[in-house]
């Protein structure tokens, strides 16, 4: 049984993900106009959860499929499993979301659909946006931001604020997924993904990745002045991403001796504390 456990939180890349279900948390605090309910947030982070699972293990799946595309062996995954096993399985948390929302909340069903779309056309041919240069980060930054939205939407239906809070998350995901692809560099060139960081190389991708806080953060000042976010949201955000530019750009003045694993973990761990100040400031502003 535990085997088993392990071997579905590898499956569907949990270890990868889990940090980004506090997105659906800011989304149901920015909304909430009574006390918290331990079943809705046990609920909605379930649906995240779910939303997530079917994303990265579809990705998965496809990258696999395609890895062997050419060669003479059988698709198997890191376990044994075959294609269609794989594909079947990745599209489980898909339907058990979809059975579920289309009885207790459309909007989320509608939001759930949307998200299974991006996946598609970020992950399966002949579209595979993964691998055209730009497209990629905006698609990526997309599928995240509606993490925030199904928080939201667990309690209001759509507006105009829960939309502008959302684009704060997707030019904040924007750089965070620069990262990630600088950590995938050697991968996705060996295995022909023409991503952006492939298509730019290191030192532009770089460049762009620094240039990548600026919107980022001229949004969340909007949003203050908008009366759509506090005034402390917008000086976080303009510390977080000062420091990230200020502690990156010394890491990487000599890119050649950079892990950039390590790098994409530290921009993760800053982002949960990014997270961490935003929902103490939302709670303290309700």
């Amino acid at each position: 049984m535990e085997e088993t456990i392990f071997t579905l939180i590898g499956f569907f890349r949990v270890r990868d993900w889990f940090y980004v279900l506090g997105l659906s948390c800011l989304g149901f605090t920015y909304a909430h106009t009574f006390e918290l309910s331990a079943l809705s947030l046990l609920w909605f982070f379930i649906v995240s959860a779910l939303y997530m699972a079917h994303g990265y293990s579809l990705n998965e799946t496809i990258d696999a499929a395609i890895a062997v595309k050419n060669s003479d062996r059988e698709f198997k995954n890191k376990k044994g499993v075959s294609f269609q096993a794989s594909l079947s399985l990745s599209y489980l948390p898909l339907l058990i979301n979809l059975v579920f929302l289309v009885l207790f909340s459309k909007y989320i069903f509608i939001l759930v659909v949307a998200g299974a779309l991006i996946s598609y056309l970020y992950s399966v041919p002949p579209f595979r946006l993964k691998s055209v240069p730009c497209l990629d980060l905006i698609v990526n930054s997309a599928g995240f931001s509606i993490l925030f939205l199904i928080g939201y939407c667990w309690l209001k239906p759509l507006d105009k604020n829960s939309l502008l809070v959302t684009v704060l998350f997707f030019l904040l995901f924007f750089p965070l997924q620069i990262i990630h692809e600088l950590a995938h560099f050697e991968k996705d060139k060996s295995e022909n993904a023409i991503t952006t960081v492939v298509k730019c190389g290191i030192p532009l991708s770089v460049k762009l990745f620094f240039i990548s806080w600026l919107p980022f953060t001229i949004w969340s000042m909007f949003l203050w002045l908008w009366g759509v976010l506090p005034v402390y949201v917008f000086l976080l955000s303009i510390l977080f991403s000062a420091y990230i530019i200020l502690r990156f750009s010394k890491i990487l003045e000599n890119q050649s001796t950079v892990n950039m694993n390590d790098l994409r973990n530290q921009a993760r761990f800053l982002t949960i504390l990014y997270g961490l100040g935003m929902l103490v400031i939302l709670i303290k502003s309700n």
